[in-house]
């Protein structure tokens, strides 16, 4: 093994993803022991010189693809990996953890592909998913109006609830400046408290109000502002 190999298969084995190589003939050259775990391999299997074919086909016949002929699986499936340039895509192995797999052409006519288990961050997007759902039922069931503007005062959230007391349409608010919609002598009354907080940092004093609109009866309505802050301590908006 030359010099240049050894440094190879040693980034390979400290690099922490799971990583093959296969030269040009599609043979396997390298390969570090994560690749070797996160594929199940049989103890010895993996050998310098397998053909990538003999490989995908052991998956195959192994059920990792799904059902159907395994010879045919292969082909359908190497071809396609040998005349594409890099890509990344994503797939769920039996182990039941997520992996981002990179394929990289080399410029000698072989191939380097990653495995990079990304089962965590899937899991936290499909929480944070999960969460926005519930929070816009909550928010669009809620008998409170709710409304988020940045800091320039523009709609960024409006509940079911606020679009019917102000009589619009909660996807014509969305990004709109609150005086667009509110009638004059509330303009001032709302900017008041708005400002206050966006000064301060800090909750508005709850101010009451009796709203009247044509297309419904008035209502004592109890207002109450506060800021709405990121963990690295920006205003987003009230």
């Amino acid at each position: 093994m030359d010099n240049r190999t050894k440094l190879l298969e040693s980034a390979f084995e400290n690099i922490g993803h799971a990583v093959v190589m296969y030269d040009c003939d599609r043979k396997l050259v390298l390969w570090n022991s994560l690749y070797e775990q996160t594929l199940a391999y049989p103890s010895g299997f993996l050998k310098e010189g397998l053909w990538h074919f003999d490989i995908i086909l052991f998956l195959a016949e192994r059920g990792d693809f799904g059902e159907g002929d395994p010879q045919q699986i292969a082909h359908e499936r190497i071809e396609p990996l040998w005349s594409q340039p890099p890509t990344n895509t994503e797939i769920s192995l039996p182990n039941q953890h997520i992996y981002e797999i990179r394929y990289l052409p080399t410029d000698d006519g072989g191939l380097i592909i990653s495995y990079t288990d990304i089962t965590e961050r899937k899991q936290a997007e499909a929480e944070v998913s999960r969460n926005r759902v519930l929070f816009k039922s909550i928010l669009d069931h809620s008998p409170l109006a709710i409304t988020l503007k940045d800091r320039n005062l523009k709609q960024l959230i409006v509940n079911e609830t606020y679009g019917q007391w102000f009589g619009y349409p909660v996807k014509e608010m969305i990004g709109k400046h609150f005086a667009d919609y509110t009638v004059p002598e509330q303009v001032d009354f709302f900017a008041a408290m708005d400002n206050q907080v966006l000064e301060t940092r800090q909750p508005a004093e709850p101010q009451e109000y009796r709203d009247e609109k044509p297309f419904r009866a008035p209502m004592d309505i109890v207002v109450n502002k506060f800021p709405v802050i990121d963990p690295d301590g920006t205003l987003i908006g009230i």
